[in-house]
């Protein structure tokens, strides 16, 4: 099941929940030569209502849908009514929770834009929702079992990480609704994350092909460095640099590995302790530098291609890595040309101290090659938005250096837009529509989710500032992913996006 599929099947079952009912598609589909062919399906939930009605029409030729097929969709309201069919057979039971409705029969266009009303007239209210051909085939069990996958799956591995605040599992099986019996398993006990943990990672060469992989592993936290007897001091860092990793004659699937894939020795990690990892490959003279954490046990890096300089000579790089399932990569910092580069911020880290340490150390002084300033105002606010801090905590940890020489109390102000007092500038108020509301009106509604819609298949044309609105996940392009997320804000679900 793709994005696309996961994204109009989850908006679907995300509005009707909040109304204590949802709707679920689960007939197979049957592929003829206009269009998909299939039903979709209704559940009253606790209302167990007696009847409930079908109003589907295709808003890209305004047609209506009845029983012997599609006709002018004016007046709009007069075939409202269709009754749907009571399917007692799945009534209150493989996860519905209360009478099920089923439709007659349609047949949709892969690339038309369809709308849904669900009528209920025992209660006197209606459920809109958007349709496509895609909802065919897709069930709740399916949706939920897709949802699992996001923290281990590799390919959800960046979604996931930019937004794994907002993975709850026990909040999205309340709207998916899967049968019962589509738990996740869990057939191994979960390890107490304040234990130590043992375990290896691994290294792919890719299209390098490489003989030999070294790995240098430390503790940041206590100056140690592992070896195959466990850990030793730290100083010379070097001495031990290359224990070999063992070339793997076997591969899993699930490594998805690109090329030779090297193991490194046993070690043991605790979960409190701040590590680096250093994958040295000597066929290459190239090393790849990566944060490490109990999480990446058991995980295979890889090259990202990205090329880091070093923190503190900018004419020395390296390259970075990653691990595919943890996300770990190479420690955010800033350089002494004062770039900001890396990804993953270790736990532990003193995130304001980083920033002030970088302003304490580089403040008045010149970039090596283009001769401007290392630090500016501009680069330290990228720095405390990246790092996740204010410029009032930077500035507490600045004064920690007081009396020691290069303490430039002043300018560091400046530079932190203090001016001269404990508290940052004044931001500027965002002017004009907030984000996803793409018709301008002041609120965020399920019309904005649907000309987004509209405007993913190319129905519809925006002006540039509407683009930005409605591109609420920044992905340069108008999907429908983004008519989902405005969806969710819409009926008062959290979304990853500062939508509204």
């Amino acid at each position: 099941m793709g994005k696309k599929t996961l994204c109009i099947v989850l908006a679907a079952l995300l509005t009707a929940s909040t109304l204590a009912v949802a709707a679920s598609a689960a007939e197979v589909e049957k592929e003829t030569s206009t269009g998909t062919k299939g039903t979709i399906f209704f559940d009253t939930g606790d209302w167990n209502s007696t009847k409930l009605q079908f109003y589907i029409w295709d808003d890209t030729n305004g047609m209506k849908a009845t029983k012997s097929g599609w006709i002018d969709g004016n007046p709009w309201g007069s075939q409202k009514k269709l009754g749907g069919t009571l399917r007692e057979d799945l009534s209150g039971k493989d996860g519905n929770k209360g009478n099920v409705f089923e439709s007659y029969e349609i047949e949709l266009e892969s690339d038309h834009v369809y709308c849904v009303i669900f009528n209920d007239p025992d209660h006197g209210q209606t459920f809109d929702c958007c349709l496509t051909a895609e909802a065919f085939g897709v069930t709740a069990d399916e949706v939920w079992e897709d949802y699992l996958k996001f923290p281990t799956e590799p390919s959800y591995a960046g979604t996931y990480e930019e937004n794994k605040d907002k993975y709850n599992e026990e909040e999205a099986k309340k709207v998916i609704r899967p049968s019962e019996g589509t738990e996740k398993p869990d057939p191994v006990p979960t390890p107490n994350p304040t234990e130590p943990q043992k375990g290896k990672i691994f290294f792919d060469t890719g299209d390098w092909n490489s003989t030999k992989l070294q790995f240098y592993i430390w503790d940041d936290t206590n100056g140690m460095k592992a070896t195959k007897d466990g850990w030793v001091d730290a100083n010379p860092w070097g001495s031990n640099k290359k224990l070999g990793g063992t070339l793997l004659t076997e591969v899993s699937d699930d490594m998805q590995a690109k090329g030779k894939v090297f193991e490194s020795y046993e070690v043991e990690l605790d979960p409190t302790h701040i590590y680096f990892v250093i994958f040295n490959d000597p066929d290459h003279g190239q090393t790849f530098d990566c944060c490490l954490s109990v999480d990446a046990l058991g995980d295979i890096a890889y090259r990202t291609g990205n090329i880091l300089e070093n923190p503190v000579d900018s004419e020395k790089t390296a390259e970075e890595a990653a691990f595919k399932k943890s996300g770990l990569g190479a420690k955010l910092c800033l350089t002494s040309s004062g770039k900001l580069q890396g990804s993953t911020i270790p736990v532990g880290t003193n995130c304001p101290g980083e920033v002030a340490t970088f302003i304490f150390k580089y403040l008045g002084q010149k970039e090596k090659i283009s001769g401007e300033d290392i630090v500016t105002k501009d680069i330290v606010k990228k720095a405390i938005e990246a790092f996740g801090t204010t410029a009032d905590d930077v500035w507490a940890e600045y004064q920690k250096h007081e009396g020691e020489e290069n303490y430039q109390a002043d300018e560091a102000k400046a530079v932190l837009g203090l001016s001269g007092s404990e508290n940052p500038d004044p931001q500027p108020q965002p002017i004009g529509p907030a984000l996803g509301d793409v018709d301008g009106d002041g609120a965020i509604t399920s019309m904005d989710s649907f000309v987004i819609l509209r405007v993913s298949v190319g129905l519809e044309s925006y002006s540039e500032d509407q683009t930005k609105l409605a591109d609420v996940d920044a992905d340069g392009e108008i999907t429908s992913g983004d008519a989902f997320f405005v969806l969710r804000r819409s009926v008062g679900l959290t979304t990853p996006y500062a939508i509204g």
